[in-house]
C-alpha cells in the first residue's frame, strides 16, 4: 500500500483535498465564527419605561429569557390616578336657602384619558338631593353634563354629596359636595311678653330668652332690632349676645330681650306684638311675639271681671275683689252700686295692703244668663272704677 501511495502523483493528492473541503466545514471554522448579535437589554419599548440590562443575564440567549409584562403609558397612571377625569365645578357652595326652596344645578364630567368610560351609577347621601346622569360612554377628550336638584330642608345646615361610580380602569368613585343652610329661625322662651297691670306712674318689666341658630362663619351675623307694632310707652333692649359654636359647624346666638312699660296715663288692657324682622330676606325668618299689658290708674280693681260661673236659683254665692288706692290714707267711697238684681255689695278696709276688700253676694231669682256692672267712685277721682260681673243661674 505504501508503495502504491508513493506512485500517486502529487497533482492527484491536491485534487482530493479540494473535494473534501467542499463536503463539510472543518471544526476550526465553527469555533472561530463570530456569534449572532443578542437583543439589546436596555433598549426602550414603545409606550413603556426602559428595562435595565441588569434585568437579564448577559450570557443568556434570547430564547432562555422569561417572559416580561411591560405596562404601556395608557395603562399606567390610571389604576390610582384621578387625572383620568375632571369634574367642573368639583363642589357647590349654595349659601342660605329658604325652607323647601328648589335649586337646579349642572356640572360636567370630562374624560382626560385615552380610553372611554361611563358613569355606571350614582349614590346620593340625602333625600334632598337627586342627580340625573347618562350612562353612555364618554370618549377620550369628551364630556357629559349632569343635572342636580336640591330641595332644601326646613331647618338647619346641610353638607351632603353624590358619589359617582366610573367604569375607568381605576373604578373611580369621585364625590361632588353640596353645602347649604336654611334660613334660621328665632326661638323665644317664653312664647309671649306679659307686662301685667302697671299702675300709672310706675313701671312693669318682662323679658324673654332669644336664640338664633346661625350657619357657620361663612355667613355674616345678621342685625336684630325688634320693635313694637303699636304706639305704646314700651322700651325694648337686648343684652350683649353670646355666640357659641355647636356640632355641625353651626353657631348659637343667644341673648335676653327686655321690655318695660311705664306711663302716667292709664291705658286699657292691650294686645300687641313684638316683631323680629330681618333687614335682608334670608338673615332669619320673621317672628311675631304676642305682647300684653295694661296701665291702670293709681286706684284700680285687681281684675276687671268677676265670674260667678254656674249658680243655683235661690241660693247665695259669694266672691271677693280688691280695690287698690295709692298712699297711706284710704279714700272715701262716694258711690258703690250695681245694675244686677239680687247682687249685694259691701267693703272692708285693708289699710296695710292699701286696698278695699269688696264682697259680692249673689242670689239669682230666675234661671238664665246674668251680666252687669259694679260702679265704684271715690274721692280720688270723679271717674268711676267699673267692675264687670257675670253668672249663669240654673
Amino acid at each position: 500500500m505504501r508503495s502504491l501511495l508513493r506512485t500517486i502523483p502529487a497533482a492527484a493528492l491536491t485534487l482530493l483535498g479540494l473535494l473534501s473541503a467542499c463536503g463539510e466545514e472543518p471544526s476550526t471554522q465553527r469555533s472561530n465564527a463570530a456569534p449572532a448579535p443578542a437583543p439589546v437589554a436596555n433598549a426602550p419599548l414603545e409606550g413603556g419605561d426602559d428595562v435595565s440590562a441588569a434585568d437579564a443575564p448577559p450570557s443568556a440567549s434570547t430564547r432562555d429569557l422569561p417572559p416580561t409584562r411591560v405596562l404601556v403609558a395608557s395603562e399606567r397612571g390610571k389604576v390610582k390616578d384621578d387625572s383620568a377625569y375632571l369634574i367642573e365645578p368639583p363642589n357647590f357652595e349654595l349659601g342660605v336657602l329658604e325652607p323647601n326652596e328648589v335649586v337646579e344645578l349642572e356640572f360636567a364630567v370630562k374624560n382626560r384619558s385615552d380610553r372611554p368610560f361611563n358613569i355606571v351609577y350614582v349614590h346620593s347621601e340625602c333625600r334632598c338631593l337627586t342627580l340625573e346622569h347618562d350612562r353612555s360612554m364618554i370618549p377620550p377628550g369628551g364630556f357629559v353634563k349632569l343635572k342636580a336638584r336640591i330641595t332644601a330642608t326646613t331647618a338647619g345646615q346641610r353638607n351632603t354629596a353624590v358619589t359617582m361610580h366610573f367604569s375607568d380602569l381605576a373604578r373611580s368613585k369621585p364625590r361632588v359636595e353640596f353645602r347649604y343652610s336654611v334660613v334660621p329661625t328665632i326661638l323665644v322662651e317664653p312664647k309671649q311678653l306679659d307686662l301685667g297691670r302697671v299702675e300709672a306712674g310706675k313701671s312693669g318689666e318682662a323679658s324673654l330668652r332669644v336664640t338664633l341658630h346661625l350657619p357657620d362663619d361663612a355667613v355674616p351675623l345678621p342685625t336684630i332690632a325688634p320693635f313694637v307694632t303699636h304706639d305704646l310707652p314700651i322700651k325694648l333692649w337686648m343684652d350683649e349676645p353670646t355666640i357659641t359654636p355647636v356640632t355641625g359647624g353651626t353657631r348659637d346666638w343667644v341673648t335676653t330681650l327686655h321690655a318695660r312699660l311705664e306711663g302716667n296715663t292709664p291705658i286699657p288692657a292691650f294686645a300687641s306684638t313684638v316683631v323680629f324682622r330681618p333687614n335682608a330676606p334670608k338673615d332669619f325668618r320673621e317672628l311675631l311675639v304676642p305682647l300684653r299689658g295694661e296701665i291702670v290708674p293709681s286706684w284700680y280693681f285687681e281684675r276687671g271681671v268677676v265670674g260667678f260661673g254656674s249658680v243655683a236659683v235661690g241660693e247665695e254665692s259669694e266672691k271677693e275683689m280688691r280695690f287698690f288706692f295709692p298712699g297711706t290714707e284710704a279714700p272715701v267711697i262716694s258711690k258703690l252700686e250695681s245694675d244686677i238684681p239680687g247682687l249685694e255689695l259691701s267693703t272692708t278696709l285693708d289699710l296695710e295692703r292699701h286696698c278695699y276688700l269688696l264682697k259680692l253676694k249673689l242670689v239669682a231669682s230666675a234661671a238664665g244668663k246674668i251680666e252687669g256692672t259694679v260702679t265704684l267712685v271715690t274721692a280720688l277721682s270723679a271717674e268711676p272704677a267699673l267692675l264687670r260681673v257675670t253668672a249663669r243661674a240654673k
